[in-house]
């Protein structure tokens, strides 16, 4: 059979074999379709409507599926682009916190507070920044009170165990820094006159 008509849409075949036959007709991206009885010595005018939409059309199927998988490539490059700048921007605001922090501890380690920077002398913040970390807070501890403490009271506020606070307690009395002395049954510890001297 041909494939193509004329332009009126007409053609011709001159043997066809008897039986059932399916004629289709394309225009346009739609497409129409007729079954006829041959019969044996017999000429048959077929009419078809094209009126359906062509489901075999591939080339706009295949132009479809294209835009479809682009715009979901799209989609896909911007989301990861976007997640890309989060994640940097989190890794840069984590990087900036442990910068601030170390910023402080170093801060904490090296210089007095604020606070106590009006009562130490040139001698008291020197020796200060020399100190270990417990010696510190032990020093720290007995610049914010106002009298002698218990030995238990610093304990208890500063958080030390009590072999650790005798030993710190002990090399600060050796440096000249504390002074400690008994009151009754129980024993009290303040900062050496030579330590807060300005």
């Amino acid at each position: 059979a041909p494939s193509r008509a004329d332009t009126f849409g007409s053609f011709s075949i001159l043997a066809v074999p008897e039986g059932r036959c399916s004629i289709t007709a394309k225009y346009k991206g739609n497409v129409g379709l007729k079954d006829i009885a041959i019969v044996k010595s017999q000429t048959s005018s077929v009419e078809i409507i094209v009126d359906q939409g062509l489901v075999g059309d591939t080339k706009s199927y295949v132009v479809w599926v294209l835009l479809g998988i682009l715009v979901f490539g799209l989609i896909i490059y911007v989301l990861k682009r976007r997640g890309m700048k989060i994640h940097r921007k989190k890794k840069q605001l984590e990087a900036v916190h442990v910068e601030k922090k170390e910023q402080v501890v170093k801060k904490d380690e090296k210089s007095p507070d604020v606070k106590e920077e009006g009562k130490l002398g040139r001698r008291g913040k020197d020796l200060l920044r020399t100190l270990r970390d417990n010696e510190r807070k032990i020093v720290k501890f007995l610049l914010e009170q106002d009298e002698p403490v218990y030995l238990s009271k610093i304990h208890h506020k500063t958080g030390i165990s009590k072999g650790s606070l005798f030993r710190n307690l002990r090399s600060l009395g050796h440096k000249n820094i504390v002074d400690s002395f008994n009151e009754g049954r129980v024993r009290k510890v303040r900062l050496s006159e030579w330590f807060l001297e300005k």
